[in-house]
């Protein structure tokens, strides 16, 4: 069934495709401490690989597990299917808008690359995480990535404007805000997208309540499905697929291209290092250090 599975790809696939124990191996780590050897990898080169190997994945009954960099601290990015390395090809800026304060970027782009660029209009992505050299954008859509300036720009949700999906049955759409009766209009045709429109929100409406009273109250909410973003849609607030899926860590869909809000870059970066004698001490500082607004702008 492997050697099947490899030569159905390799026809349908423009990317490469290794099945090879040196790539599988190399593949089977992340940042994590975990360790899962995959059947095979897969570098697409574009949104119509993705979708292929998703249709052949399903055909095969293989599980599919997208990945950027593999920064993952908690074993996202392995499992014993098929990885997608959406870092080594799909990886383009496609366009910045410094008017709207946009971009819009394939997912293999990398945080750094797309602040580099963004610089020159005098703009950044906002979320900044530690691992920004080689954290990729879809990664960073996986997990909801963060970063120390979290308070004055919020994550990576919070960011994300648009997305270019491929669903579970390699079918392919675009998630975004849509209004009641483009989700009504959507939710009327006879496809997996259609399903979503119609019974996803019956399923938001029939927990509502669990919803409402089951979600952690801290701001700072990183992964799981983010049913909260869809309850009390309507007529004031759009649906919103596009942020739904941000933090589904690619179980929900693998989104190929993503058009994300820019922010201001601050004109200065000052470092202050402080020593403590204690841990306590050391947290307990940070509420002083937040009092003194060391975000505003000079």
């Amino acid at each position: 069934m492997t050697a099947e599975l490899e030569a159905v790809l390799r026809s349908r696939v423009a990317g490469e495709v290794a099945f090879d124990d040196y790539t599988r191996h190399l593949f089977s780590r992340d940042a994590s401490m975990y360790s899962i050897t995959p059947r095979g990898v897969v570098f697409p080169r574009d949104h119509e690989d993705v979708a292929a190997t998703v249709r052949t994945a399903a055909e095969f009954g293989v599980p599919v597990v997208p990945r950027g960099a593999g920064t993952s601290l908690a074993g996202q990015t392995v499992g014993p299917g098929l990885v997608l390395d959406l870092s080594r090809h799909m990886n383009r800026i496609i366009e910045i808008d410094p008017v709207a304060r946009t971009a819009v970027v394939e997912v293999g782009v990398v945080q750094d690359q797309l602040n580099e660029a963004a610089a020159a209009h005098g703009l950044m992505f906002g979320p900044d995480t530690s691992t920004s050299n080689r954290a990729t954008i879809g990664g960073m859509l996986g997990n909801n990535s963060a970063g120390s300036g979290s308070l004055t720009f919020g994550m990576t949700i919070d960011h994300i404007r648009a997305l270019d999906v491929v669903l579970s049955d390699g079918s392919t759409t675009r998630f975004e805000p849509v209004d009641e009766a483009e989700r009504v209009r959507r939710a009327q045709a006879d496809t997996l997208e259609g399903r979503i429109y119609r019974e996803l929100p019956e399923l938001v409406t029939a927990h509502e309540k669990a919803i409402a009273e089951g979600m952690p109250l801290f701001w700072r909410r990183a992964c799981g499905y983010r049913l909260d973003r869809l309850a009390g849609y309507g007529e004031a607030n759009p649906f919103d697929l596009a942020k739904f899926v941000v933090g589904a860590e690619g179980t929900l869909v693998i989104a190929t291209r993503a058009v994300v809000d820019l922010v201001p870059k601050p004109k200065k970066t000052v470092y202050a290092v402080g020593h403590f004698e204690s841990t306590h001490a050391a947290i307990s500082a940070t509420v002083d250090a937040l009092s003194c607004d060391p975000t505003r702008s000079s």
